[in-house]
């Protein structure tokens, strides 16, 4: 049976909703983790899928591996979680199921994950300082890095900035429909624009061929891939020495947690971030926490001699 009529549906309800493009593509890449798991078990109807059948795809979902061959992070499969949840309640409310198989669902906690890469500010230099700069593509990295370390911009975020959105003399920018549909503006540090404005004016031509506003672009003209950004993230840690796995939110991470330590309120980090909730930043208070902690292991006498004995 094909079942994509109906996540077609819901993905049209979706973009009506006002989601933004990067979101809805998740969504779409949810439906096909999701029927890829359904055609695995021989469920042939929408209609078959209960509760028992959610807590095999829970399953399912610890046991994927990206295309990386990695296990998804806690973050990736709640959100496979939440899609579940969101087009269970789409087919009900449409009429196409008599009962919502997520509701009630006891799913285990899953917990908040610590981020697996923050950069120390060493680290940020060394790697803000691996594109070659001479280079329009490198010009433009450079950019990419400082605008990420200076701003805290979601990937998303960040390769949908258009001219427009960027006010080089008031030095500010502007994130219109960021995560969640909402807007806000943020300054630009002196280096952060420094080296926006110079790959601003270096890729001039470029826009111009390609009709284009958007600030960052492939050598094609086109908008920049997750992926390829990370991989070239990957190449720069490597060429600075850098042993952590150096990825795009990585950045935001570290970002966050720079503040933190330099006496920002975490009310404040969360407007910066764009946090629609302030247990999404309080997670930074628990990095604090952890490197407060390596100073007493390191520091305090009866932890030293604790460690000596181990």
């Amino acid at each position: 049976m094909n079942r994509w009529p109906w996540y077609r549906d819901f993905l049209t309800d979706l973009k009506r909703s006002g989601l933004v493009a990067h979101t809805l593509e998740n969504y779409r890449h949810g439906c096909q983790v999701f029927d890829t798991f359904l055609e695995q078990r021989g469920i042939e109807r929408i209609q078959e899928v209960d509760r028992e059948t959610l807590a095999q795809y829970l399953t399912y979902l610890r046991d994927l591996r990206s295309r990386r061959s990695r296990p998804y992070a806690l973050g990736t499969i709640r959100f496979f979680v939440t899609w579940a949840k969101r087009f269970f309640t789409h087919l009900q409310e449409h009429g196409r199921m008599l009962t919502d198989p997520t509701v009630g669902l006891a799913l285990r906690p899953m917990g908040r994950q610590l981020p697996r890469a923050v950069l120390s500010a060493a680290e940020m230099e060394k790697l803000l300082a691996a594109p070659d700069v001479k280079t329009l593509w490198g010009l433009r990295d450079r950019a990419m890095l400082e605008v990420l370390y200076g701003t805290g911009l979601r990937f998303a975020e960040l390769v949908h900035l258009g001219t427009t959105d960027v006010d080089l003399e008031e030095k500010v920018l502007w994130v219109r429909r960021g995560k969640g549909g909402r807007d806000r503006v943020l300054p630009l540090g002196r280096w952060a624009l420094y080296w926006l404005k110079k790959y601003v004016e270096a890729s001039e031509d470029l826009r111009r061929r390609q009709g284009t506003e958007r600030v960052f672009l492939s050598a094609r003209g086109q908008c920049l891939a997750n992926w390829v950004l990370n991989e070239r993230l990957r190449a720069y840690a490597r060429q600075a020495g850098i042993g952590k796995p150096v990825t795009l939110h990585a950045i935001r991470h570290t970002y966050a947690t720079v503040l933190l330590k330099g006496g920002a309120d975490v009310r404040e980090i969360q407007k910066l971030l764009g946090h629609s909730s302030l247990s999404s930043t309080q997670i930074y208070t628990h990095l604090d926490l952890e490197d407060l902690r390596q100073v007493q292991r390191r520091c305090h006498p009866r932890e030293k001699r604790h460690r000596q004995r181990d």
